[in-house]
């Protein structure tokens, strides 16, 4: 929310880790650069448009439920014991970055230190080990290579 025109040069965002205080980078891709075209002349420079966190939730729980996002996923209540939802009813902004980093290793194959490089992790940083786990399907993938 942050992010304003002035972060965006040559096709890069360039901004600073408000949690790590490093300089983080990431090139854009042509989706992402559609995306900012669309949203070119917002007040005072602003990159996107604001809304807040609650909301901003709120509309990924609506489209997660336009979607028909309907399998039955297990998760820890507040009190602490396991529940069941269907997977919508838990959709975040929380959720998409797990599922970002959870797909950029299982599905694209990039490796860690690149994706810890666009996501403002450090190097053996114990928060983002635990946003993913290595699934079947990779492991399978991993050892099958292995001739």
């Amino acid at each position: 929310m942050k992010f304003a025109t002035d972060n965006v040069k040559r096709g890069v965002l360039t901004y600073i880790s408000e949690k790590t205080k490093t300089p983080i980078q990431v090139p854009l891709n042509a989706m992402a650069k559609q995306i900012l075209i669309q949203y070119k002349k917002l007040p005072n420079k602003k990159l996107l448009p604001q809304i807040s966190n609650q909301k901003y939730n709120k509309y990924l729980r609506e489209l997660g439920e336009d979607a028909k996002l309907k399998r039955i996923v297990e998760y820890r209540n507040k009190k602490g014991n396991i529940d069941k939802k269907e997977i919508w009813e838990l959709m975040s902004t929380h959720m998409a970055r797990r599922i970002f980093i959870g797909n950029s290793i299982n599905v694209f194959d990039i490796r860690t230190e690149v994706i810890q490089s666009i996501t403002g992790h450090t190097k053996n940083s114990k928060a983002f080990a635990r946003y993913y786990d290595i699934d079947i399907q990779t492991k399978k993938k991993a050892l099958n290579s292995m001739k």
